[in-house]
């Protein structure tokens, strides 16, 4: 698990918020972007894309598909912002990896009930 202070972009005030980067109980990776209104939970498979933000040093952004199912764009600024978008690199290749291993066990586990059916018939 890590977490991360920053601070949500808003129109008029920049909002206090922390990035929690961590497995759940059944083990699925995910991002919680938590502050004093609200949580975000995403799914590696809900983030679009995210990256440093134009002309902005210390600005990111994260563009996910918000439970709505419409297409949000956050802004964010923090200090260790290189720091997170690494770390966000990282996450999504885990999660990437770990997807396309469960893949492989599905198919392996169809496989051998095809197996195991072929030969008790």
């Amino acid at each position: 698990m890590q977490v991360f202070k920053l601070k949500k972009v808003g129109k008029m005030v920049d909002t206090p918020a922390l990035l929690i980067i961590r497995r759940n109980v059944a083990d699925e990776l995910l991002v919680e972007i938590e502050n004093a209104g609200d949580k975000l939970v995403l799914f590696p498979q809900a983030v679009h894309s995210f990256g440093p933000a134009d002309g902005k040093d210390d600005r990111f952004y994260i563009q996910y598909k918000a439970p709505s199912g419409t297409v949000d764009k956050d802004f964010y600024t923090c200090d260790e912002m290189k720091r997170i978008l690494r770390t966000l690199k990282a996450f999504m290749r885990a999660a990437s990896e770990s997807n396309q291993k469960s893949d492989t066990s599905k198919k392996e586990k169809n496989l051998f009930s095809q197996v195991a059916s072929f030969f008790s018939s």
